[in-house]
């Protein structure tokens, strides 16, 4: 799966690859499903003013989405976590981004600098606040990495006692 972050600026083919998009439903718990297998909910069916964010594409050039949204399509039963489901490898990526981006998505509606609405921008790359110019960042995407002075040990930079004792030395 490629996530394809030139299409993110380009709204010309994100609407070509829509009408053939496979489409996950996310509801803030879990993911629509049918027969055990997550279910795919086609572009026709999803509302003008839905929350869909662009997950990438396959090798097929194919477009997958997320939509964020608490309404329910079929019956609450219908609706697994991604430890309910048997998936494959790409069905477990697939689930984890769009899981992940929709919490992160849902958690920061506001602006932290001017306290105003945020938006969703670059097919839900980024959040956007139109006052203030900020936006809040996934953090999970953009955590710079550290390394030790000997250079042999890497560690996500989430700790400040780390980064004082190891020389704030960044990785390349």
């Amino acid at each position: 799966m490629d996530r394809a972050g030139e299409l993110r600026t380009n709204p010309e083919a994100l609407l070509a690859g829509w009408e053939s998009a496979r489409i996950l439903h996310f509801n803030g718990e879990g993911f629509l499903t049918a027969g055990g297998a997550l279910r795919f909910v086609p572009s026709y069916e999803i509302p003008d003013s839905a929350e869909t964010y662009f997950l990438g594409e396959d090798e097929k050039g194919t477009h997958y989405y997320v939509l964020n949204s608490t309404k329910f399509y079929g019956h609450h039963e219908d609706y697994k976590t991604i430890r309910e489901l048997d998936l494959n490898d790409q069905e477990v990526g697939l689930a984890v981004h769009a899981q992940g981006l929709s919490l992160w998505h849902t958690r920061h509606p506001m602006c932290s600098m001017c306290g105003k609405e945020t938006v969703a921008r670059l097919a839900g790359s980024i959040r956007k606040c139109g006052a203030s110019r900020s936006f809040p960042v996934d953090l999970s995407m953009l955590t710079p990495c550290a390394r030790t002075t000997n250079g042999k040990r890497a560690t996500k930079n989430r700790n400040q006692f780390f980064m004082s004792v190891n020389n704030k030395k960044f990785s390349d």
